[in-house]
């Protein structure tokens, strides 16, 4: 025996099978293995050295044929070829690698078509030169379990494969493997790991991979197989090669653009689902098909592209088949965690909170309600479906997730009546969770909940759900999305609630009239102008009918209405109805309501021109609102930021600097970090910089808020073309006047765009157009917009009336007009501007300073140096008392006053 071949003493060993770790290893010398294994077999607990005789007798081939190996040299028994579109997964193999070199055994875990035995498939090519034997069994059932280890028997040529006791085999296998090293055994589809486990030797020197849909592995160390995500580009590049549209190894930057833009699209189709995109690849091929053809044909009958296959890929089963396969295993298991699969297929897959199921079981059917009553029997549910990885489960969130192709082809499953009633429960119990965002308590868990929201928001629009529990979950979600300046989203909602609501037999006024407010602010906050006067006007005309002039609904409408009149530049229209609005006595002058409707007044009353009684208004607003609201509501921050707007305007730096630093604290504390509010209160605490001549610090607020904006609005909305327009005015100050000129003309097409070329807001842009131009030289093209601006402006707001635009632009063609040296011209223009000024503001008021000092810059050119000292000393006056030294228009006035004095030989 101690001539033996290593592999043909194994043979024997195993034949005489005696008791684990009685012989030395096999690296130890032949003869001490030799040695002990005789010393056992003529001892008392020993085979008997006869059966060592008969088993060295039994026509061994190693003695009749000369061979030097029971065996080949290495066995392999993998049943798949390599898949030449295996894509992606490097660092997952790595660390599959890692683990069976340090720990012997590893488990890939994920669920079903994700590319568990793939991945496991493409190990056993990858790393075959590295294992002496390769072994592959089928442990999806116990008797596929051992039939594989009847297969490896064979492949060993065990003696034991003689024998009809299967067991007998199986036990024959573990021996070897227990005894042997340099191999790698594969058990795919071990989702019951406890039964494949007991098959396998415990201790081993070689390699043991599992592929399971369990997510519960013990002490195995796992790897989670996830799907593809769309930003690594592995799906796309997974189909264009399975496709036949790219090469083998080829990059995802070698496709076409627009194939690759179509096969991402697909992937996030099939949600980065590997069977998914493989099974799309394989249609394309076979049918053969264009990528658009095959997205479009997806999007019109994905049901029937789900079920098919193809031709060429007998190896797996279709997407439809694998799903709805899981499904029926985990139903005769648990039907009540059938029941919790198919009610995830009507909620968002992404992130699921318990509370849904587990706040109001009530809201479910039985078994599912049963089982949701308790903890313990919650977690058998859910224990039940994560041994096939259809359902996931974040703990410390207490979340669940279910692929989006799992709820696919259980919809494809179900009757139209079957959908509708899981639709419906999904509604009653997303109702019962989504709290009332009028508490700014809330809002975390209204966040939280909103994607599930969202869907059932599409249940209700689409089986026409008319139960109470459907409006109360509309109306919160149009009032959250509302406060959150998410109006894009809150539009849906809110027509879904219009439609809900028109609907009824019964028609419910209040609540309708205040959807469609709903609907017509976001409109208005979209700058949707149309949309939202047809919409507010029916709102309007449906209170005054059905409610009277003297219902909150109705001053609510008159409120609306003004802030549209206000948004597009109808000034005296606005005031009349923000007046209207004052006028409905529901609760008395000290009202919420009435605080804000006078707000929005001062800034109306402002824009005309009237700055002292805008402050007013504004100083009443706030008093009102210190006594009827919370200090941080966010109805005081947004007449603080009024406030300190007027304050600004009015010269009153410093107050308004602590007025609009209140507002923002109020506003981020009560509405985060990322809202239309915010960036609001930092275009206007800009703007004070600006004026204060700190004009870094108001360039970095002004960026940031046109950046935020641009995030919640999108590039086309006024609120943007404001931004845009403040920070043309800012390069302006530090002489960028290229810049600024891009960012005016930028403003002013935006504006045309949205708000028509009639409106204020164009006008303004094409003054500072004008600017621009002016000193670039452009001399011309800036009087022509000078005077277009000076003419829009005077129809707006009226020939005859005095207005802080008008004054503004007076003042700027009279510069104009200097350079030109059309001096009579300008003098008349700039002692209008001035004339405006003082009557608009009183003579002291820090507005009056660029006129002042424009005026006297003039006559001292025109020789008259003694009314020019006049009127430098006056916006000295000025300057020193509301702005800093340093200031611009302080050093300008100093100098000014130098020079006129010297002229007059006063030294």
């Amino acid at each position: 025996m101690n001539a033996l071949p290593l592999a043909a003493f194994n043979e024997l060993v195993f034949a005489l099978s005696p008791p684990p770790g009685l012989l030395p290893p096999p690296s130890a010398p032949q003869s001490d293995r030799v040695f002990a294994l005789m010393e056992w077999a003529k001892g008392t607990d020993g085979c008997g050295l006869g059966q060592v005789i008969r088993a060295l007798e039994m026509g061994s081939p190693w003695a009749s044929q000369g061979q030097t190996s029971v065996y080949p040299e290495k066995l392999w028994n993998v049943p798949h070829g390599r898949n030449p579109f295996f894509t992606g997964r490097d660092a997952q193999l790595n660390k599959l690698h890692e683990i069976l070199q340090k720990a012997g055994k590893a488990a890939l875990s994920g669920m079903p078509g994700v590319g568990k035995t793939q991945l496991a498939i493409e190990y056993t090519y990858l790393c075959r030169d590295e294992y002496q034997h390769v072994f592959w069994v089928k442990a999806e059932t116990d008797s596929e379990l051992m039939a594989s280890f009847v297969e490896i028997a064979t492949l060993l040529n065990l003696p034991t494969l003689r024998q009809d006791d299967q067991s007998q085999i199986v036990k024959a296998v573990k021996r070897w493997l227990e005894q042997n090293d340099g191999w790698l055994l594969v058990a795919d589809n071990a989702d019951n790991l406890s039964m494949v486990q007991k098959h396998l030797p415990g201790a081993h020197q070689g390699r043991i991979l599992f592929t399971t849909r369990d997510s519960a592995t013990g002490q195995l160390q796992c790897i989670k197989v996830e799907k593809f995500k769309p930003e690594d580009g592995d799906g796309a590049l997974l189909l264009l090669c399975r496709a036949k549209l790219l090469c083998q190894g080829a990059n995802l930057d070698d496709a076409a653009l627009e194939e690759r833009e179509l096969a991402k699209q697909i992937d996030r189709e099939m949600d980065g689902l590997p069977l998914a995109l493989d099974q799309a690849g394989a249609y394309i091929e076979e049918v053969p098909s264009s990528l658009a053809e095959y997205l479009q044909r997806y999007r019109q009958a994905g049901d029937q592209l789900r079920k098919r296959r193809g031709d060429l890929a007998p190896d797996h089963t279709s997407v439809t088949v694998t799903f709805n396969l899981a499904v029926k295993q985990i139903e005769l298991q648990n039907p009540a965690a059938a029941q919790l699969v198919r009610a995830c297929a009507f909620l968002s897959p992404d992130a699921i909170p318990e509370e849904i199921f587990t706040a109001n079981p009530t809201v479910w059917e039985e078994p599912l309600r049963i089982s949701l009553e308790g903890p313990v029997t919650f977690n058998n549910v859910f224990r039940e479906v994560t041994r096939f990885s259809l359902l996931s489960r974040d703990v410390k969130k207490r979340l669940l997730g279910i692929h989006r192709l799992v709820q696919e082809v259980i919809l494809d499953s179900l009757s139209a009546d079957k959908k509708r009633f899981w639709a419906k429960r999904a509604v009653l119990a997303i109702e019962q969770v989504f709290p009332d965002p009028r508490a700014r308590a809330a809002w975390n868990e209204c966040e939280r909940l909103l994607s599930q929201a969202k869907i059932a928001a599409k249940h209700i629009d689409r089986w026409k759900f008319r139960h109470n529990s459907a409006f109360n979950l509309l109306d919160n979600m149009q009032r959250y999305l509302g406060t959150m300046s998410r109006y894009a989203e809150a539009e849906q909602i809110s027509m879904n609630a219009v439609r809900f609501l028109e609907d009824l037999e019964n028609l419910n006024i209040q609540p309708l009239i205040s959807s469609l407010l709903h609907l017509g602010d976001s409109y208005l906050k979209q700058a949707k102008f149309f949309e939202a006067k047809c919409t507010l006007e029916k709102a309007q005309k449906m209170s005054l009918h059905m409610l009277g002039d003297q219902h909150l609904l109705t001053a609510n409408c008159f409120s609306f209405m003004g802030e549209l009149s206000l948004r597009q530049g109808w000034l005296s229209e606005a005031e009349k109805l923000f007046s209207r609005a004052l006028n409905v006595n529901v609760f008395g002058k000290n009202h919420a309501a009435t605080a804000k409707t006078l707000s929005n007044l001062a800034v109306v009353i402002d824009r005309m021109g009237r700055p002292a009684e805008a402050e007013s208004h504004a100083r009443v607003a706030l008093s009102i609102a210190k006594t009827e609201l919370d200090p941080k509501d966010f109805l005081t921050a947004a007449i603080l930021h009024t406030l300190g707007e007027l304050l600004m305007n009015l010269g009153n730096y410093q107050e308004a600097e602590a007025t609009m630093l209140r507002s923002l604290a109020i506003i981020e504390e009560q509405l985060g970090p990322e809202h239309s509010y915010k960036a609001t209160g930092m275009i206007n605490l800009a703007l004070l910089h600006e004026c204060r001549g700190n004009y870094p610090e108001a360039e970095r607020l002004t960026r940031k808020a046109l950046t935020m904006r641009i995030r919640i609005f999108g590039s086309c909305h006024p609120d943007v073309a404001q931004a845009t327009n403040n920070l043309g005015l800012l390069m302006m100050k530090q002489s960028h006047f290229s810049e600024a000129k891009e960012l005016f003309e930028s403003a002013l097409n935006l504006n045309k765009k949205i708000l028509g070329s009639g409106h204020f807001e164009v006008a303004l842009n094409m003054h500072n157009l004008a600017w621009a131009c002016e000193e670039l030289g452009e001399i011309a093209e800036a009087e022509e917009l000078y005077n277009r601006s000076l003419r829009l402006h005077q129809a707006i707001y009226g020939e005859d009336q005095d207005h802080p635009d008008i004054a503004r632009t007076l003042n700027n063609l009279g510069g104009l007009k200097m350079r030109l040296d059309k001096l009579e011209q300008a003098e008349a223009l700039l002692r209008e501007a001035l004339a405006m000024e003082q009557r608009l503001f009183g003579p002291n008021n820090v507005a009056l300073v660029e006129e002042l000092l424009s005026l006297a810059n003039l006559l001292l050119t025109l020789g008259n140096p003694v009314e020019s000292e006049e009127f430098y000393e006056r916006a000295l006056k000025i300057c020193t008392a509301s702005l800093p030294l340093n200031h611009q228009h302080t050093r300008l006035a100093h100098i000014g006053l130098a020079n006129s004095r010297r002229v007059q030989g006063k030294h």
